[in-house]
């Protein structure tokens, strides 16, 4: 039976195969085979090495639904509580850019 690949082993196979560029030294050095190698290299890969590390996710905005209660008194006013600021649909592009290879 074929060993499964993990999730680490992936990021190392492409990160090597941005240092070396070439598919069998990185299937020599991660253990698998070459084929193995072309199977999980990723179109546009980004080295995760020269990214920013992500920030700690900010709990300190979360309402519970009684708090929220209190501040709300019409169904508008609940509508416009869901809308995300200016600042907040750029920290979102900035979080999709992460998410995104």
């Amino acid at each position: 039976m074929a060993k499964r690949i993990t999730e680490d082993q992936i990021r190392d196979i492409n990160e090597l195969y941005l240092e070396l560029g070439v598919k069998k030294k990185v299937a020599d050095i991660v253990g698998c085979s070459p084929a193995t190698v072309s199977k999980y290299i990723i179109e546009g890969y980004v080295s995760q090495k020269n990214q920013e590390p992500t920030p700690e996710f900010d709990e300190s905005k979360i309402v519970g639904p009684a708090a929220l209660l209190e501040r709300i008194n019409s169904w508008q006013e609940f509508a416009d509580a869901c809308m995300l600021t200016d600042e907040e649909w750029a920290e979102m592009r900035e979080i999709q850019k992460g998410v995104m290879i």
